[in-house]
């Protein structure tokens, strides 16, 4: 093979890459491998809880622990983070149970037990927030509030905006737009250089697998809805 074959295989093989690497990231991204739990409340802190099942109006089965408590003064919605599960939210349930609070965890669409093919990073995500908060409005008349973790906390930010009902907000380590985290992840993967050729390419494709331009999931346009409630930013 002459130097100018080797040149146009090498050409031809960086260029299908640039174009399968960000596809594939895109894809990976939406679609996550599962974390299931292997803990509970009470195999974790001795806390005894209910299993439910919650049901989103767009047809999706959410599995959710609830855990009591007997002199509860409020409840608080717990929302895990991406690539997370409510396991992985657990370390919060103590010092609430401690403060006196209800409190319901559950797993997002594509996450931990619940169904879901794809996860759209908050999109539909609020659907499963409003279908948790729907279901204790049902369980009790104490006031509600809401506590999120990264995925979780941008989607606490984003559906207590737009429900009255949500009394407070703890917002723990939340995007502020999702085409800003796309690139803070993938900088934070492959180095600043190769991030700036990377990010266009696959959040174009995601965008295309989304069905929605990522600017357009902004919670930090939704913040002024949320007052004169409280809202924590961590």
């Amino acid at each position: 093979m002459d130097k100018r074959a080797r040149s146009a295989l090498l050409f031809g093989a960086l260029a299908g890459a640039a174009v399968a690497l960000p596809a594939a990231l895109a894809y990976f991204f939406l679609h996550p491998p599962r974390r299931k739990h292997t803990k509970t409340p009470k195999s974790a802190l001795g806390l005894e809880y209910e299993r439910v099942t919650i049901h989103t109006d767009d047809g999706h089965r959410l599995s959710g622990w609830w855990v009591p408590h007997p002199e509860a003064r409020a409840v608080v919605v717990v929302s895990h983070g991406y690539f997370g599960n409510r396991e992985t939210m657990l370390p919060y349930l103590r010092f609430l149970h401690d403060g006196g609070y209800h409190v319901l965890l559950y797993d997002f669409r594509r996450h931990g037990w619940s169904d879901g093919r794809k996860v759209t990073f908050g999109h539909k995500e609020t659907a499963d927030l409003k279908a948790a908060l729907n279901w204790t409005f049902q369980k009790t008349e104490l006031p509600v509030s809401l506590l999120g973790e990264s995925m979780g906390a941008a989607v606490s930010i984003l559906v207590s905006s737009g429900e009255p009902r949500v009394c407070a907000v703890v917002a723990d380590s939340a995007f502020a737009r999702l085409d800003s985290a796309v690139e803070g992840r993938l900088t934070l993967a492959f180095g600043p250089k190769l991030a700036k050729i990377m990010v266009p390419p696959t959040q174009k494709v995601g965008e295309r697998l989304l069905g929605f331009p990522a600017r357009s999931l902004a919670p930090v346009e939704c913040v002024g809805k949320i007052a004169p409630r409280p809202l924590l930013l961590i």
